[in-house]
Formats: structure tokens, C-alpha cells, sequence
């Protein structure tokens, strides 16, 4: 999945994936979760010093826009390489954090495959029609850089989204923890 420049235009739309959420359990799939409205896609994770970075932002911002957009996590992460991976820590992870959202758990690693993701966190976020708009960073900031953390990149998507509008600019590249997909 190549990264927009400014004008460019991508016509994928959101793979219909069903998958367990670690919190309930219960396999949901992309559609009945976005349920006719934009939806954020967010590949997520436990371990990643990155995710950890922005974690508490994140949960901010699916409250925010809680109404108007679907969101949903995912991790793809092997936990045979990160045992923290495991659903059992995921779902420790959304109850401390207090997401309002279905974290799911991909094992076999298909959707990650799918979307091509390299790096947790990793962000996608697809029109009311699931037309992908955007694919890219939450924002500059990462552990250590001392760049405030804002969630600009995703919100300018996110109100892109809801706006219909397509999203201008550049959509800078995710960074962060490698997803093994062996």
C-alpha cells in the first residue's frame, strides 16, 4: 500500500475482515462495526514503546469522535515473538486505557498482509463508502523526539472523513515496531 502525495488518489476499499475483539470475545467484522459511517483502522499493539507513546491520546480521540466514526484496533503482532501480544494482555490494555472501541486480534496475520502494514502504530482511514482516504502517521511525535503529541495527521483525516472530503497534502509514512509476519 503506497503512501498519497498531495493529488493523489487511491481507489482500495476496506477489506471486510472478520476477527474476535479480545474484550468481548465475540468475532465482529469491519462493516457491522463501521456500520454506514467513516471508519479508522488503527494497527495497534501491547509491547511498542510507539503505541505506548500515544496510546492515551488515541482513546481521547475515538471518544471524540465517537458518534461520527467507527474505530477499531488491531494487532497483527506475533506473540510467539511478543508474548504481550496475547489477547489476554490486549484486553488488559483497553480496560486501562478505556477504549470505546473493538480491539481485534488478527493471529494469522491476514489483515495486516492485506493492507501491507510494516510498523505498529499504523493508521488507515476509509470514507463512509469504505474508500480509503488515508494511510499514515497519528502525528510528528514519537518517544523521545519532544514534539508535542497532538493526533494532527489522523484528526485531519478523521474530519476529513467526516466532511467528505478528500484528504490534502502529504501522508507521511508510520514508524515504529516491525510487525513479524513469520
Amino acid at each position: 500500500m503506497p503512501y498519497l502525495a498531495s493529488g493523489q488518489d487511491i481507489k482500495m476499499i476496506a477489506p471486510d475482515f472478520i476477527l474476535p475483539d479480545v474484550l468481548t470475545d465475540r468475532n465482529w467484522s469491519l462493516y457491522q462495526v463501521a456500520d454506514g459511517r467513516p471508519v479508522v483502522v488503527m494497527f495497534l499493539g501491547n509491547h511498542c514503546p510507539y503505541v505506548k507513546h500515544i496510546e492515551s491520546e488515541i482513546s481521547k480521540i475515538a471518544k471524540i469522535y465517537y458518534n461520527e466514526v467507527a474505530f477499531v484496533a488491531v494487532s497483527s503482532n506475533n506473540v510467539a515473538s511478543y508474548p504481550d501480544e496475547s489477547p489476554e494482555h490486549l484486553k488488559a490494555q483497553v480496560e486501562r486505557l478505556g477504549f470505546n472501541f473493538p480491539y481485534f486480534y488478527d493471529d494469522r496475520q491476514q489483515v495486516a498482509r492485506e493492507l501491507k502494514v510494516i510498523y505498529t502504530p499504523d493508521f488507515f482511514v476509509f470514507d463512509k463508502d469504505k474508500k480509503h482516504i488515508y494511510h499514515g502517521q497519528f502525528d510528528d511525535s514519537r518517544p523521545n523526539n519532544n514534539i508535542e503529541i497532538s493526533g494532527r495527521d489522523l484528526i485531519n483525516a478523521i474530519e476529513n472523513a467526516v466532511n467528505e472530503e478528500k484528504v490534502v497534502g502529504e501522508q507521511k509514512q508510520s514508524f515504529g515496531c516491525k510487525i513479524f509476519t513469520e
